[in-house]
């Protein structure tokens, strides 16, 4: 079956609904003016008709089967293609999530290779200070370097244990099971 006469037939199907709506507005409208006024509790014995309004909500990537199914009446490609989208979707968002975690490594790393720079370059200045016989300035320099390195060090410790999810802590008056 062509892609054209799936088209042709939903847009007639479509056709075929507006028209069905349409005549029982009409009917409604003309029961409504000649009196007929539907009743909720009776709507035989009212002469009319009740309608009855349903949502659906999905909240996976795939829609029902019953759906899929439905898309599948009007044109047979339909389900594939569905298929090769909410394929496509989820190797996009994980390679998205792929390329989050080797920011985070490269991230890390190049900070780590920066703070040794640092460090190194804090300690050698207070090195060369001291030849050169400027104790005040070696002694300044090399035990702030020391200083930023375990601050460092220790708050970055307490960062990854602030992200790492901590496991639920029983109490005491728990039984165990």
């Amino acid at each position: 079956m062509s892609r054209n006469s799936g088209r042709r037939r939903l847009k007639k199907n479509q056709a075929e609904i507006a028209r069905s709506q349409a005549r029982s507005v009409e009917r409604s409208h003309d029961e409504a003016l000649s009196g007929h006024v539907l009743s909720p509790e009776r709507p035989a014995a009212s002469g009319g008709f009740m309608a009855m309004q349903t949502s659906v909500s999905i909240t996976s990537p795939l829609p029902p089967p019953e759906m899929v199914e439905g898309y599948g009446n009007i044109d047979p490609s339909f389900p594939a293609r569905l298929m090769e989208m909410v394929e496509g979707q989820a190797k996009h968002r994980q390679g998205l999530e792929r390329w989050a975690v080797i920011g985070e490594v490269i991230n890390h790393n190049v900070a780590t290779l920066c703070g040794a720079a640092v460090a190194l370059f804090g300690l050698y200045a207070s090195w060369q200070m001291g030849i050169a016989g400027k104790q005040t300035a070696a002694s300044i320099v090399g035990g702030t370097t020391v200083v930023m390195l375990t601050s460092i060090f220790f708050y970055g410790r307490r960062q990854k244990r602030v992200e790492q999810p901590q496991p639920p802590q029983r109490s005491s008056k728990q039984p165990r099971q």
